[in-house]
C-alpha cells in the first residue's frame, strides 16, 4: 500500500511540477539559499535554474506534502488496532488521534501557504483532476486496508491457535498424569 502512496505522490509530484513550469511571466525575484560561498544573492540563482523552474518546484513540493500528509492521516485511522476493522474499532472516538490528525494537517496547510506566498503561480495551475483523485483516493484504499487486516486476523488467530496447541502438547508430555 505505502507503494501506491508514492506512485500517486509522485504523479501529483510531476503533475504540479510540469503544469506550474507552464507560466512563464515571473516577477519575483529568484530564490536563494545561502551556501556559505561570496557572491551570494548577486543574480546567481539557485542550481542555475531559472526563477520558474525554482517556484515550480517549491509548488509541486509543497503541494505533494499536503497530499501525502492528507494520505498518512488516512492510513493512520487504519493503524490504530492491528486486527480490528474500522467497524468495530472507531478511531474518530479517539480525541488525540483527532486532534494531532487536525493539528498536523493544519500546520501542513500553514507552511504550505507561507512556502508559497510570494510565489507566481497559483493553484489552478495544477490541472482540477489531479485534486480529485488526490481529495477521493482514500475511498479506493480503505477497503483496501480493511481486506488487509482481515487476512491478518486470521493469520493471528491461527498463529495463537497453533502455539497454544504447541504449548498443550508439550506440557501433556512432562506431565506426571
Amino acid at each position: 500500500m505505502p507503494l501506491v502512496f508514492v506512485f500517486f505522490c509522485s504523479l501529483f509530484f510531476f503533475t504540479s511540477l510540469a503544469n506550474s513550469l507552464v507560466v512563464t511571466s515571473f516577477t519575483t525575484s529568484s530564490l536563494q539559499i545561502y551556501d556559505g560561498q561570496e557572491g551570494f544573492g548577486e543574480g546567481v540563482p539557485w542550481l542555475e535554474w531559472t526563477d520558474g523552474e525554482q517556484w515550480a518546484l517549491l509548488y509541486a513540493q509543497n503541494f505533494t506534502l499536503v497530499i501525502w500528509v492528507w494520505y498518512m492521516i488516512w492510513m493512520s485511522s487504519t493503524f490504530m488496532s492491528r486486527t480490528l476493522s474500522l467497524r468495530a474499532f472507531m478511531p474518530w472516538k479517539n480525541r488525540v488521534w483527532i486532534g494531532s490528525c487536525a493539528a498536523s494537517m493544519l500546520l501542513q496547510i500553514v507552511f504550505c501557504i507561507i512556502s508559497v506566498f510570494r510565489g507566481p503561480n497559483s493553484v489552478q495551475s495544477v490541472p482540477w483532476w489531479i485534486y480529485i483523485i488526490a481529495f477521493f483516493w482514500p475511498v479506493v484504499f480503505m477497503p483496501v486496508q480493511e481486506i488487509v487486516k482481515a487476512r491478518d486476523m486470521k493469520e493471528c488467530v491461527r498463529a495463537q491457535k497453533l502455539a497454544k496447541l504447541e504449548f498443550n502438547t508439550k506440557l501433556g508430555m512432562h506431565s506426571p498424569l
